[in-house]
């Protein structure tokens, strides 16, 4: 049966997501653009791509057309930005008109693809801040101050370099992007099915056999790719299931495995976005966060295991009995190579270099060893043209 063919759109979505992995790497390893005109570019790709992808899924002509005026208005918007950079760096705070419509152009879009993403929540407190800061002074008491003009407040957002193009987008484009790549890359590679594979001989020789496997799994999966929402749905298709059919409440198998997944976004060595901006907002170095997380990040799996323990052990739930448990040692042995990147992570963060540079060390040794295991035979990790962009593809299609 032949595979249906693609759209435009769809082909567009494929080449720009496996443009920005390429990118995000390439300026990482050797820092083509300044960081302001980096966020810039990590912008573009971030507002294009996911209003392509709602194009795509779009069902009527009117979404359709919305979504096309969205990304051609992210193409001006972010390309004035780029192409007149040394120019609004040098008269920062003379604003033109067209510094004006352009910072709108790009709150409006930021904010729309923050709905999309993220939901209402941080929209609404976005568009709730900018209404103080231009109404404040027409408050009393401590919510007073001294006001900002309309052109001033879009400019303190955008073209002066501050608000939208702050240390959040400056995190994102360089830390969390490049850990992104390298979870999704490890996991294509075979990472997540040695991980699912060790969570299930580690656990799955007890009672509460599939959700010990669900907890082991997730605090795999999470402390290499810092995303609750992916770790879901990476591992919870195969845990979920399998607590349920062992007689485990539905309502408790789904708040097992997304309280798991959450505690990935604690555990070292990639963790989440907060661990990124905490070591960027303070000046500690990364590792050290890391170092500090690692404790409370086993506590919470700790207890995690007692609560779904204690809950077989009440509810009598039956075992399952996993045909396929093999020890460890054994799957190690098969395919532990696959934790030499994370290892290569770990090396990079405790010599002092910054997480970027682990990333990178991450990511070369795994496209390194894909191709060692290819050349020796193992269709497993076959590396082919295909495999590898879907693979950076699905990084960029991230759940949400």
């Amino acid at each position: 049966m032949s595979t249906p063919k693609k759209s435009f759109a769809e082909r567009l979505f494929v080449i720009l997501a496996v443009g920005m992995c390429l990118y995000q790497i390439l300026n990482s390893e050797y820092n083509i653009f300044a960081p302001i005109e980096n966020q810039n570019i990590h912008l573009f790709f971030g507002l294009t791509i996911i209003f392509i992808s709602d194009m795509i899924k779009a069902k009527s002509g009117w979404g359709k057309a919305i979504n096309i005026v969205f990304i051609v208005c992210g193409i001006i918007g972010t390309g004035y930005i780029h192409f007149n950079y040394n120019e609004l760096a040098l008269r920062a705070g003379v604003l033109t008109l067209q510094d004006t419509v352009i910072g709108c152009m790009l709150i409006v879009l930021a904010i729309e693809a923050c709905r999309r993403t993220f939901g209402l929540v941080i929209p609404v407190m976005t568009v709730t801040a900018i209404v103080y800061m231009l109404f404040g002074s027409y408050t009393s008491g401590i919510f007073y101050h001294g006001g900002f003009s309309f052109a001033r407040t879009v400019a303190s957002l955008t073209t002066t370099f501050n608000g939208l193009y702050g240390s959040l987008l400056g995190v994102s484009a360089t830390f969390i992007a490049i850990f992104m790549i390298f979870g999704g890359l490890l996991n294509a590679t075979g990472g997540g099915a040695l991980f699912m594979e060790l969570a299930k001989s580690i656990g799955g020789r007890f009672k509460a056999g599939p959700a010990l496997t669900a907890v082991i799994s997730s605090a795999f999966m999470g402390s290499i790719n810092g995303s609750a929402t992916a770790n879901v749905a990476t591992t919870g298709v195969v845990t979920i299931p399998l607590m349920k059919k062992s007689g485990f409440a539905p309502a408790f198998a789904g708040a097992v495995e997304a309280a798991a997944s959450t505690g990935g976004m604690i555990l070292p060595p990639i963790m989440g976005v907060g661990a990124f901006v905490m070591a960027e907002l303070t000046g500690i170095p990364y590792y050290e966060i890391a170092l500090a997380a690692l404790i409370p990040a086993l506590l919470y799996y700790l207890l995690i295991f007692m609560v779904v323990i204690f809950y077989a052990n009440k509810t009598m739930v039956e075992r399952v009995v996993f045909d396929d448990i093999r020890p460890v040692p054994v799957i190690l042995k098969e395919k532990g190579y696959n934790l030499i990147p994370v290892i290569a992570i770990w090396y990079g963060l405790f010599r002092g270099y910054s997480p970027t540079t682990a990333g990178l060390y991450g990511i070369y040794s795994l496209i390194c060893i894909a191709l060692a295991v290819s050349m020796a035979g193992s269709a497993g990790n076959a590396l082919s043209v295909r495999k590898w962009g879907e693979a950076l593809t699905g990084i960029v299609r991230s759940p949400r």
